[in-house]
């Protein structure tokens, strides 16, 4: 079995975990509302699942991309990868709206914590980034 790439494992954990945030936080939004019963649980799970794998096997397309040398195989390993993790994703939102141990809006607002990780991503970045400015600097003195 192949060693996941250290890049792709620490992405991956940082989707899957601003996922567990978010779901947590979803949670708690339908607790207060009166709205939460076990479906919701399992439509959380099942579209939460669902996001951090797409973001994995995107991750797995985007290095199966660049190793290629010729711009057009990567641009096609690219685009397959991109229609077979959208149908994978249409076939997690069909199972969550046709089957009734799931609660529908819950796997589909799932779907989109890693967007909403993506978007923080860059607050966390500038903040390590002034953590080892601060690190070199202390170094520097000594």
């Amino acid at each position: 079995m192949k060693k996941m790439n250290s890049v792709v494992k620490k992405e991956t954990l940082y989707i899957a975990l601003w996922t567990l945030i978010l779901s947590v936080i979803m949670q708690c939004v339908f607790l207060i509302i009166g709205k939460w019963d076990w479906r919701v649980m399992t439509g959380n799970l099942l579209g939460a699942g669902a996001a951090v794998l797409n973001f994995y096997l995107m991750c797995l397309g985007v290095l199966a991309a660049v190793k290629k040398e010729d711009e057009k195989d990567a641009k096609s390993i690219i685009r397959m990868s991109q229609s077979l993790r959208t149908f994978m994703l249409l076939a997690f939102a069909a199972a969550g709206a046709v089957f009734t141990c799931f609660n529908t809006w819950t796997v589909l607002i799932s779907l989109f914590f890693p967007r909403i990780a993506i978007l923080f991503r860059p607050q966390f970045d500038k903040k390590q980034d002034k953590k080892h400015e601060n690190e070199a600097g202390e170094n520097a003195d000594e």
